[in-house]
């Protein structure tokens, strides 16, 4: 089902630079992250009817402190800490500090998740980017209402465009496509529109599906089964040792699976805690994962199956 002229990107293959790491932690030894996801804001212009964070972000509308967020930005630096992606919770270019947010974190190799809304607010830090992805999760303005209870398609597409002349050749800019049971039948236009657009990769994934294990697309050459993300060893937990995750609520997680939950939360920067000693904190935690799914699973079959060969070169080896 993937158009010519688009090669997948096998996400378990990034794991590859960190199988040492995987085996330390494994082992109970202290790893820092590699790099860490920010959320600025919980709020977002979209309701999508298959958003995981959905309930936490109505409970809890707020942007991230922008104090708290340089002190946060400050510790990482100390750390070592070698990358940051702007994502959410909800979506990251509503919060009114975004492009000083973005400037403070230069030295960073950067990346952004978006909608795609606001992204005309940053066209010109683009070059601070390793990559940009838009999610756009529909080809047409009518499944894009549907999903999201917006009707934005357009300005998106429009930003896209814009974003594309703007960019220098370095960024990566592409196209996320969650699939649901109201997008699947648009997954090929998707990829067509994408080509006709000129991004450099569209992303295809499943929606996280909290019951339906079984849930499977299948089309020419490319089936999408959810059963793939289901964890089943101890190397998702691991793998998320390397990846920091802090919400707009201030709250380090333990994982990104686990924004929004209270017995996920690692400990807070709000009142000036040091990350390093927050995130000390979760070694010696074991909560009961809720999801039924995990994204860190791609990891683990990298662990699985390159932990005994040579590492190999990869783009944007310290995002994870």
């Amino acid at each position: 089902m993937l158009s010519k002229g688009f090669v997948q990107n096998p996400m378990h293959r990034k794991i590859i630079p960190y199988l040492d790491d995987i085996e330390a932690i494994l082992e109970g030894k202290f790893r820092l992250p590699i790099t860490c996801e920010i959320d600025p804001s919980n709020r977002c212009q979209n309701e999508c009817n298959f958003c995981m964070y959905a309930n936490y972000r109505k409970e809890n509308p707020v942007d991230l402190d922008f104090g708290v967020y340089l002190n946060l930005i400050n510790n990482l630096r100390k750390l070592g800490v070698k990358s940051i992606t702007f994502t959410g919770g909800g979506e990251p270019l509503v919060h009114p500090e975004i492009r000083n947010m973005i400037l403070a974190a230069q030295d960073f190799e950067l990346g952004l998740t978006t909608n795609g809304i606001f992204l005309n607010r940053v066209f010109d830090l683009l070059g601070h980017f390793e990559w940009v992805r838009i999610s756009l999760d529909a080809a047409t303005s009518k499944t894009y209402r549907l999903l999201k209870g917006t009707d934005f398609f357009n300005r998106v597409i429009d930003n896209v465009k814009i974003a594309l002349d703007e960019k220098i050749e370095l960024i990566d800019i592409g196209l996320s496509y969650v699939i649901s049971k109201g997008n699947e039948h648009e997954i090929e236009k998707a990829q067509i529109l994408a080509k006709d657009l000129g991004v450099d990769y569209i992303q295809i994934k499943p929606a996280y599906q909290k019951y339906d294990l079984n849930y499977c697309i299948s089309g020419n050459n490319q089936s999408f089964v959810l059963k793939r993300y289901v964890a089943s060893t101890g190397v998702p937990c691991a793998a998320a040792h390397l990846i920091g995750i802090v919400g707009a609520d201030a709250n380090v997680y333990y994982c990104c699976q686990g924004r929004g939950r209270k017995e996920f939360v690692v400990g807070t920067i709000k009142y000036g805690a040091s990350f390093e000693q927050i995130w000390m904190n979760r070694m010696g935690m074991n909560p009961q994962c809720h999801v039924k799914t995990c994204r860190y699973m791609n990891y683990a079959k990298g662990y699985e199956r390159y932990s005994k060969q040579s590492n190999t070169i990869l783009r944007h080896k310290n995002f994870l």
